[in-house]
């Protein structure tokens, strides 16, 4: 029998992973792949919006997922 998981919001998770690697928004969405504007937006809007019915569409996930070098599957279940 296991113990419990430790469930991680996707803020929360953002949130960590920008203060262990020093980043700030605009460092993240500047690694992003695409539009930087668009990128910073939308990684200031999930930080900003404590909201379970934003959606993120596949593409945000997948470009977040590059720039921190993690599966983009691994983001969606958060």
């Amino acid at each position: 029998m296991t113990g419990p998981v430790e469930v991680f919001r996707l803020a929360e998770y953002l949130v960590e992973e920008l203060q262990e690697r020093g980043w700030k928004t605009g460092d993240l969405a500047l690694r992003m792949p695409g539009d930087y504007g668009l990128n910073l937006l939308c990684v200031e809007m999930l930080l900003a919006v404590d909201d379970d019915s934003l959606r993120i569409d596949d593409e945000t996930f997948e470009r977040m997922a590059v720039a921190l070098d993690v599966n983009a599957d691994m983001l969606r279940n958060l």
